[in-house]
């Protein structure tokens, strides 16, 4: 009879111990799930309120060139330097980089803010040839400047 009391109290402590162990870990999971939807909302947040189609860079940033999935560090822009972006539709949790408008490159969401005093951007960037490319001509070329004045 004592072996049987012995038997049912052990079995009883490993049901308690194993039930306690299960519904702290499924409270722990629960815990984590919460906190990992809370850090995509926090991001979402953060990356919404850093978009426009007009921003500022906050320090020296990064620009980078997309490569398939990843992004590679292709060079530098300066603090302070208003910048035009893409258009985005829908903003998610992905859009970390934001692109450059007519520019092959893009910047990291926290190096920029709102442009909120938004003037009048200097575009002049569109409208050069980018140092690393040669332009061959059929004829002699005509060159004005930007009173549109022909300069030869």
């Amino acid at each position: 009879m004592k072996n049987k009391i012995i038997w049912l109290v052990i079995l009883t402590f490993i049901t308690v111990t194993c039930s306690i162990v299960y519904i702290c870990n499924n409270l722990r999971q629960d815990k984590m799930k919460v906190e990992q939807r809370l850090q995509k909302k926090q991001l979402l947040n953060d990356i919404k309120d850093r978009y426009s189609r007009n921003v500022i860079t906050i320090k020296r940033a990064k620009l980078y060139i997309k490569d398939g999935e990843t992004f590679i560090n292709k060079g530098f822009v300066s603090q302070n330097k208003n910048l035009v972006l893409e258009s985005i539709q829908n903003i998610t949790e992905h859009n970390k980089y934001f692109k450059i408008d007519a520019l092959p490159y893009y910047i990291f969401y926290e190096d920029v803010v709102l442009n909120k005093d938004i003037q009048e951007i200097n575009q002049d960037y569109k409208n050069y040839i980018p140092f690393n490319e040669n332009v061959v001509t059929v004829s002699d070329p005509t060159v004005y400047d930007r009173n549109d004045n022909l300069i030869f």
